[in-house]
């Protein structure tokens, strides 16, 4: 990549390893551009936008700043370039990534704008889904679910779009999910330290792809794909393309990830994710849980699994169905029983019966984990769902091995779970 991102009249800001001079700026193919070009460029882009979306404010062309409006553009040929406005601080500036053109692109053949509302919802662009009665919400921040109903009836407990997803709600877990102890670990000979989100227990948590921002790739009334490309970074310096389609009907959520090694080395990659399931009840106690499971991980006070035990004669045995009652849950499980399909389901059922929730995952998913919310920061919420994650290898994958895929480069491995409501 062959860009930065400049302030016009200031000293550029650091985005990729090319940077350009004092008040100077990157529009096109890595080459700079003076500010006065530059103001000539956005006055035609003021042009176009004013024929677009009526008239705005115009570029102050003494000061070389645009006053309040801020805007997105997009290339055509899928290749980004951002012209963009800090209203905070009242700059303008321009970020672009390399691609052929040697000109700077004229507004009205080579990009597409639309205004970018200020402020910006903390969950991201809202993608709802509808079939039935049933209502899917998914988010870019995160890429994951914010809201699932069935009529006027929660399905999982979500969190508002102006929130973060406190507790991993709703996310997906990539690379990895659950934990690696101590953040470090050891991938074809050499060592690597990822960043300990976990401090009081020293592990990393959940992967990265659950704090990104995340691309609609395409969307109808009933499915939708967003993706999400992550670039080599400091303990994963791999490069990971990631597509997740969701489908929506009668009663049925369809998740599928696809990840593509999109790099020129082999890498480490697991997945998981994090919904939180209810049957509309103020608590799960009384709930009645099923997890077709015959063998549950032993684990240390770091919640990183030293053995494997099974579940019959133990409190973990929910093989024939029972009600939660006072059983603490924050278990990963295995050995699960499947269908004739593959699919193995955990079920959430109110007391009486009449409502239920499954968690259905196929046999890329070996393990998966239970926690009933015991320890959740937010004390309210605790124990009033309940996080059934399917994952595709165990906790501390990237230490033990259990589960973990090596992806060459160009190959793609995908996975598919999903909710169903009676």
């Amino acid at each position: 990549m062959a860009c930065s991102l400049c302030l016009v009249g200031l000293a550029p800001v650091q985005l990729w390893p090319q940077t350009f001079g004092h008040g100077m700026c990157c529009l096109a193919g890595g080459r700079p551009v003076s500010g006065d070009a530059l103001v000539e460029h956005e006055r035609a882009v003021d042009r176009d936008l004013e024929d677009a979306f009526g008239a705005g404010p115009q570029l102050d062309a003494t000061e070389n700043r645009r006053p309040s409006r801020r805007y997105l553009c997009c290339h055509t040929d899928s290749v980004i370039e951002i012209v963009s406005r800090n209203a905070v601080f009242d700059q303008y500036f321009v970020c672009g990534i390399d691609h052929p053109t040697t000109t700077i692109p004229k507004p009205d053949t080579e990009f597409v704008m639309r205004p970018h509302p200020v402020p910006v919802d903390a969950s991201g662009d809202q993608v709802v889904l509808t079939s039935g009665r049933l209502r899917l919400t998914v988010v870019t921040a995160g890429g994951g679910i914010r809201e699932l109903t069935f009529g006027e009836r929660p399905v999982i407990d979500g969190y508002g779009v102006d929130e973060i997803a406190l507790g991993a709600r709703g996310q997906p877990l990539i690379p990895w999910p659950n934990r690696i102890a101590d953040g470090r670990y050891e991938f074809a000979g050499r060592q690597y330290q990822v960043p300990l989100t976990e401090p009081d227990k020293r592990n990393a948590l959940h992967g990265f792809a659950r704090w990104m921002t995340w691309n609609i790739e395409s969307r109808d009334a009933s499915s939708a794909v967003l993706s999400l490309l992550m670039y080599p970074r400091q303990g994963y310096p791999f490069a990971l393309y990631l597509e997740t389609e969701y489908r929506v009907d009668a009663a049925n959520v369809s998740v599928i990830t696809s990840a593509t090694n999109a790099g020129r080395a082999a890498l480490p990659y697991a997945n998981g994710f994090h919904p939180y399931i209810t049957v509309g009840t103020p608590a799960i106690d009384r709930c009645r849980l099923t997890i077709p499971a015959r063998t549950f991980l032993q684990v240390d006070e770091r919640q990183i699994p030293t053995g494997r035990s099974l579940v019959e004669g133990t409190a973990y045995d929910f093989r024939a169905g029972r009600p939660i009652e006072d059983t603490v849950l924050d278990h990963a499980f295995t050995d699960l029983a499947r269908d004739a399909g593959g699919m193995a389901r955990v079920v959430l059922s109110a007391p009486e019966g009449s409502d239920s929730v499954a968690v259905r995952m196929d046999q890329a998913h070996p393990y998966l984990m239970v926690f009933t919310g015991d320890t959740l920061a937010d004390v309210a919420r605790r124990r009033t769902s309940i996080a059934v994650e399917p994952m595709t290898a165990a906790p501390n994958a990237f230490r033990s091995g259990e589960g973990l895929r090596v992806l060459q480069p160009g190959q793609t491995f995908a996975s598919e779970w999903g909710i169903e409501v009676t």
